[in-house]
């Protein structure tokens, strides 16, 4: 019953703030939930109360490892862990992942390229392209990809979808809600954890 735990965890961390514990419960409800930007936030907490727990830092890594180009915050999570402790097999296991995650990401940005290179007004090929790029990191060039594909296919709602999870990850809430509302319209829902998310952080204006 994770809807009804979750106010029940954020009543009990209003009575002990500074319990790790309940930090890292609420944090990984908030993983199970799907809703992983307040996950992280939450895990973040928790490693900063508990500085040797080990178990935190890989739910902080799954968290990261949910939003948008987090490669190399994932990897500092993870690698913390093993520092915790050198025989966490979850941790190595999930580092490994991570690494042919990212040659993946990679392999797609080189697939994309030549793509948009030989079709430049083709809003699919550059809203790939900013997908890869994204999720590699690159938020900044990831958007102007996603900017292409909109300037040639304004209606195009999955482009606006992607953009206000780049904008969140960018700190622009202005921007993501802006971006959330254009895909509703045209019919493409963003994630849910993005858009709870983004309410976490600035309510939806009016």
């Amino acid at each position: 019953q994770d809807a009804d735990a979750l106010p029940e965890l954020a009543e009990a961390i209003r009575i002990e703030t500074n319990s790790a514990m309940l930090h890292q419960l609420l944090g990984s409800l908030l993983v199970k939930m799907r809703r992983p930007e307040e996950a992280a936030e939450e895990l973040d907490i928790a490693a900063r109360l508990d500085t040797k727990n080990a178990t935190t830092q890989i739910l902080l890594a799954t968290a990261l490892s949910n939003q948008v180009g987090r490669f190399d915050a994932t990897a500092a999570a993870l690698r913390e862990a093993l520092r915790l402790d050198p025989q966490s097999a979850a941790a190595a296991h999930d580092l490994d992942q991570l690494a042919v995650n990212k040659q993946t990401v990679e392999a797609e940005i080189a697939r994309q390229r030549p793509r948009v290179q030989q079709a430049p007004n083709d809003p699919e090929a550059h809203y790939r392209l900013g997908l890869a790029i994204a999720r590699s990191g690159d938020f900044e060039a990831g958007l102007r990809e996603l900017q292409k594909s909109l300037d040639l296919l304004p209606s195009y709602g999955p482009a606006h979808a992607e953009s206000a999870t780049i904008y969140y990850q960018l700190g622009d809430y202005a921007a993501a809600w802006r971006e959330v509302k254009q895909s509703r319209a045209l019919g493409s829902e963003p994630p849910t954890g993005l858009v709870a998310g983004l309410t976490h952080k600035m309510p939806q204006p009016q």
